[in-house]
């Protein structure tokens, strides 16, 4: 099985990473930008695990990739710039070697909002037809030659062009999978508690923002947070304090989410 998947915190020669300014943090994860190296003749695999983060994908040459959903090998030929919204299932990339491709990866919830399309409409899409939602950002980002100058012309753009109001609903599930990342041992019913709403007003809230429920988020998140324990610490060390009652535990979690054991993945 090839691909590997390649945390944020980790340094790859054909990844680059940067953060968004403060003042969008809540529409947008981090950019990135997957470049084959010169020197590359093959091609390069990528594996994705299931995640609640929306893309925008933007092509920058005419080199068509591969994208395979892991549960059942459904193959997708992609080209061009694309949305890929949340998902449900792993997926394994084949970049060619002379790929060149930015990414904006999006907070959960936010891609469908920005693009008009109803909440669940883009789970487990891995190709968006351009002319559904093409706009000016694609052109704008096609002109520019460097990894800095997209990240400003993406900045720009997204500080001038926030569609919708930060509702209720939306900054609570923010909340909420920000408590979930940093007290993942709490429940569920303790989080809403804490929120000062029930249970089942939380799950209403995440079924209707992000067609999830707030149980499979947490797990999603937790489940994260335990590949960087594995890849720093290794199966030696305590996985109880991300919620896991031992290592076997979140062996038999990677089996379920990724389709991989832990050291496959």
């Amino acid at each position: 099985m090839k691909g590997r998947i390649v945390l944020e915190t980790e340094k790859q020669e054909f990844i680059r990473i940067a953060w968004p300014s403060p003042a969008l943090r809540k529409l947008i994860a981090y950019y990135f930008e997957v470049k084959s190296p010169i020197n590359q003749t093959t091609s390069t695999h990528l594996y994705s695990i299931p995640s609640l983060h929306g893309l925008f994908c933007f092509s920058l040459n005419n080199s068509t990739w591969i994208s395979t959903e892991q549960q059942y090998q459904k193959e997708t030929i992609l080209k061009g710039t694309q949305l890929l919204g949340a998902f449900t299932y792993p997926l394994c990339s084949v970049f060619p070697y002379q790929k060149h491709a930015f990414y904006i990866k999006l907070q959960p919830g936010v891609l469908e909002k920005l693009t008009g399309f109803l909440p669940g409409e883009l789970l487990n899409a891995q190709s968006t037809p351009e002319n559904v939602w093409k706009n000016e950002l694609t052109e704008q980002i096609g002109n520019t030659s460097t990894f800095e100058q997209r990240i400003a012309c993406a900045e720009t753009y997204f500080k001038n062009h926030q569609y919708f109001s930060f509702s209720y609903a939306f900054n609570l599930i923010q909340t909420a999978l920000s408590l979930f990342s940093h007290y993942p041992t709490q429940s569920i019913e303790t989080i809403a508690d804490n929120l000062s709403v029930s249970y089942r007003t939380l799950h209403r809230h995440f079924d209707h923002e992000l067609a999830l429920s707030p149980k499979y988020c947490q797990k999603l998140i937790r489940f994260r947070q335990g590949i960087s324990l594995y890849r720093t610490k290794g199966s030696q060390c305590d996985y109880s304090h991300l919620g896991y009652t031992d290592f076997s535990h979140f062996c038999r979690e990677a089996r379920q989410i990724a389709l991989r054991a832990p050291s496959e993945i």
